[in-house]
């Protein structure tokens, strides 16, 4: 996630960029949601230039824009891609999601009549009866105490 936040263009500058590292910025979602705000808000502005020792002076925001290697033609492609990626994340959380929580079902082997004799032997038909009984006891013993 870091290196794709360093491959959005505010530190690269998108034209300029070796071709390992361009592809990377491709993949990276923080780039096309850069662009298109870059686009949106300075596309055919002008900004005061303010800097210490110098006079302020206008420059045209398409030069910056420029500059960075910001096409703001793209700016509908890059919102377009922005709802890919979008989907494309959804997608994957519910594949991963369902597939962590997908419950495997043992399935049991036929019963033999000893297996039955053995399992019957080992939890009582009432088991689960019993052991309520035992815990409303306590809880009523308790009562009683309060």
């Amino acid at each position: 996630m870091l290196v794709l936040l360093l491959l959005n263009g505010a530190l690269l500058n998108l034209s300029t960029a070796p071709a390992p590292v361009a592809f990377m910025q491709g993949l990276s979602f923080f780039r096309y949601g850069f662009e298109s705000m870059l686009s949106n808000e300075l596309h055919n502005k002008v900004v005061m230039v303010e800097a210490p020792g110098v006079d302020a002076f206008p420059l045209s925001a398409n030069l910056f824009l420029s500059l960075l290697g910001v096409n703001p033609n793209r700016m509908v492609s890059d919102i377009w891609m922005l709802f890919v990626f979008a989907i494309l994340h959804c997608f994957l959380a519910t594949f991963f999601l369902m597939r962590k929580t997908q419950r495997k079902v043992d399935v049991a082997p036929p019963e033999s009549s000893e297996g039955a004799e053995s399992d019957s032997k080992k939890w009582p038909k009432d088991a689960w009866q019993s052991s309520a009984n035992v815990f409303s006891k306590k809880s009523s013993g308790r009562q009683q105490l309060l």
